[in-house]
């Protein structure tokens, strides 16, 4: 829980930070949220069934990589319309 934690705020805040920076709700993110929030549980779920600690700890840093995996595949291509649309 030590690590889940922390991973789990810090993609709560980065897009809650990412959505009021641009003023704008994009539901891409919000499949993007979910599925970078499936690591931190399944960490949990994977140590709580006799994983080590390591195995939750590289199972856990797949939130992050599937936030990155995301973003260079689709999301950049809607963040730069949302900043198009956000900046005059």
């Amino acid at each position: 829980m030590t690590v889940v934690v922390p991973v789990a705020v810090f993609t709560v805040a980065l897009f809650v930070l990412y959505t009021l920076l641009l003023r704008e709700f994009d539901p891409f993110h919000v499949l993007l949220f979910v599925v970078a929030m499936l690591a931190p549980v399944a960490a949990v779920i994977a140590v709580a069934a006799g994983a080590s600690t390591g195995v939750g700890i590289v199972v856990a840093a797949g939130s992050p990589v599937a936030v990155i995996v995301g973003f260079e595949t689709v999301a950049h291509r809607r963040q730069a319309a949302a900043l198009e649309r956000a900046l005059p």
